[in-house]
């Protein structure tokens, strides 16, 4: 759609570099700005946020990489070269969240003791408005596109980054922006639960909740083949993608998570 959205004497930044980029300011600015407001310490916070984007964007282009390879085993054996292409671009989004998932949970554990749940919440507020950026980001690269659609707001791509795109001039489901607007309004429905929060760890669990369910409702859109099937009927509702297991897991995680909260504050 925009392969060039800034450009600079010989240098050019494509839209999707940029709003990746923005998403990823946004995201850390959210969580500095709340953890702020809960008194968390600030060189703590930047500690944490700066190995915590290390470690989510490692994990988002490794996935890529076990994506592309377990789709071909054979061909990237011998073109290996093909794993190095998925390993520079920006990777999968589900990869990033549960490496920076798992490495939040041993960091907060070892460094936030007494606000591990208060850092959870503004660490879920921030991923769901970067998240949004980086699908605008999506959009304008033409990838995460959907399936082919008669809708008058069908969207034709011209190129998947730099390359044509392998659905040009067919109207296709912007997938990329509806979930950028269910990101957008997920963001604002935690902001608010957790300015009336009854306990920490609330905007957190509904975080995993709703995005568990946004992606999972997403999927049945979808069209591009970076995923995996668990398996792929001949339509979409007779087909179950890797990223909907990952979403039914998120909302079971999000569920347990808000009813042991809730208990630990009946019983303190």
């Amino acid at each position: 759609m925009l392969a060039e959205f800034l450009k600079i004497g010989s240098l050019s930044l494509s839209g999707y570099a940029f709003f990746y980029g923005l998403g990823l300011i946004l995201a850390c600015l959210t969580v500095c700005i709340l953890a702020s407001r809960e008194n968390l310490d600030r060189l703590d916070t930047a500690n944490y946020l700066l190995f915590t984007v290390i470690v989510s964007l490692f994990g988002a282009k490794l996935y890529g990489v076990i994506v592309v390879f377990l789709s071909s085993p054979s061909t990237a054996l011998r073109k290996p070269e093909m794993l190095w292409r998925a390993f520079l671009t920006g990777g999968v989004f589900y990869g990033g969240l549960v490496a920076g998932a798992l490495f939040v949970v041993l960091y907060l554990k070892r460094y936030f003791k007494g606000a591990f749940w208060k850092m959870l919440d503004v660490t879920a507020m921030g991923v769901a408005l970067g998240h949004a950026s980086g699908r605008v980001g999506c959009f304008l690269g033409g990838c995460c596109y959907g399936k082919p659609t008669h809708l008058s707001w069908g969207v034709r791509f011209k190129y998947l980054g730099r390359l044509p795109h392998p659905f040009a001039g067919t109207a296709l489901h912007p997938t990329q922006l509806y979930e950028a607007g269910l990101n957008l309004l997920n963001f604002a429905v935690l902001l608010v639960l957790w300015k009336k929060r009854a306990f920490d760890g609330l905007a957190f669990g509904f975080y995993l909740i709703n995005y568990g369910a946004i992606r999972f409702l997403i999927e049945y859109f979808r069209n591009d083949s970076t995923r995996g099937y668990i398996f792929r009927g001949k339509s979409p509702l007779a087909s179950l993608s890797v990223p909907q297991i990952i979403s039914l897991g998120l909302i079971i995680i999000g569920i347990w998570v808000l009813k042991v909260r809730q208990r630990a504050v009946r019983n303190a």
